[in-house]
């Protein structure tokens, strides 16, 4: 299918039926593991990355948070990597889809719990470490500063944020050349043209990637002086913030 003339819906690849400007995380949920590991470079690795980083900052009575837990895959690389720790892990997401998948494939571990909440208006108790996993793009920049900031009240001395994003390059060149890259590693994961073309309609005004530097402001004017880029590969970055 190409595209359905009365919705509108355009295929965007893994079976996947969107509408431009409407990208719907809630139809997704089956393929949303297969999808963003063929979209975003080194996605499982990545994960992997991140729950090692996490070892640093979990100890037996942690509080760690999720924004944007999504399918639970980052909760179950973390809590595998620190399987010692009886410490709480809550992953919170928007889409309840995404939510009852992630309580499903973790029910057998008590640490962790699903909850279904805007994570901007939710109240964060004193925590160890947070966790984001390109998600903060998705969220509109004026409330993503305000989540920044609650974020960063809510960590205890010592504690951390680790947070991947999608970018956007410094300039105009750059970004071409991030651009056609990015589609080329796209091609060579199986996605035909039309599917990255309809995937980026649908992604229109849905997701606002920052530059680094943007990104690194919005730490900075949270609070956070001490970050650090901690990975990148074509328009994608991780940082690492402690406060």
């Amino acid at each position: 299918m190409r595209t359905d003339v009365k919705t509108g819906l355009q295929t965007v690849g893994d079976s996947l039926l969107m509408q431009e400007g409407r990208w719907d995380f809630a139809q997704a949920v089956d393929a949303f593991d297969r999808h963003v590991e063929k979209s975003i470079p080194f996605c499982r690795e990545g994960r992997d990355y991140v729950a090692k980083l996490a070892t640093f900052f979990v100890r037996p009575d942690s509080l760690v948070y999720e924004i944007g837990v999504s399918t639970g895959a980052l909760a179950v690389a973390v809590l595998r990597r620190v399987a010692g720790h009886e410490f709480q892990y809550v992953g919170i997401d928007v889409v309840p889809g995404m939510v009852e998948r992630a309580n499903s494939t973790l029910s057998r571990d008590p640490r962790f719990s699903g909850v279904i909440a805007d994570a901007v208006g939710y109240n964060f108790d004193q925590a160890s470490l947070f966790l984001s996993y390109y998600t903060l793009h998705f969220i509109r920049p004026q409330r993503r500063a305000v989540l920044m900031g609650k974020i960063y009240q809510a960590l205890e001395l010592g504690g951390a944020l680790i947070m991947y994003e999608k970018i956007r390059a410094p300039d105009a060149r750059f970004q071409d050349m991030l651009t056609q890259l990015y589609m080329e590693f796209k091609q060579g994961s199986g996605f035909k043209s039309e599917e990255i073309i309809n995937k980026s309609k649908a992604l229109k005004g849905v997701s606002e990637p920052f530059t680094t530097e943007e990104n690194l402001t919005l730490l900075r004017h949270a609070g956070f002086r001490n970050t650090m880029v901690i990975h990148k590969a074509y328009c994608f970055e991780g940082y690492l913030a402690v406060k």
